[in-house]
């Protein structure tokens, strides 16, 4: 999952890494999980991720979404799944579409869902930001 937030964030912001966080560092959501479990669950994902499956990453984001650690994080992911969707689907020969991918990966709320997951990754999971 690293690796799924890592591609996220290339193709979003033009970083290599993603995930980030406010709130409090040990309780969980309502349907969420702990924070360790939350990490945990990462790295099963990212291990079972191919490089360039963009499908399995969309998949990977939504069970995530579900056992989020905190109302921020699951904003954050629930944010990104339309896009790495539309990621997923767009025909690399079409000059459109990739200008309006790019223009949805430059909406601000997008932007801000990456940073959110950036930092949460580096401060509660121990990810490296690079």
């Amino acid at each position: 999952m690293r690796r799924l937030l890592l591609m996220t964030s290339v193709a979003l912001i033009g970083s290599t890494s993603l995930i980030a966080c406010g709130g409090d560092d040990s309780s969980s959501g309502s349907s969420g999980v702990s924070i360790e479990e939350f990490c945990a669950k990462i790295d099963d994902l990212e291990n079972a991720l191919e490089p360039d499956d963009m499908a399995s990453a969309v998949a990977a984001l939504s069970e995530l979404v579900d056992s989020s650690p905190s109302s921020e994080v699951r904003k954050a992911l629930e944010t990104l799944i339309p896009v790495i969707t539309k990621m997923a689907d767009i025909d690399e020969n079409d000059p459109d579409a990739i200008g309006e991918l790019m223009g949805l990966m430059m909406d601000p709320d997008v932007m801000e869902a990456g940073t959110v997951l950036e930092t949460f990754g580096a401060e509660q999971c121990g990810f490296s930001e690079s």
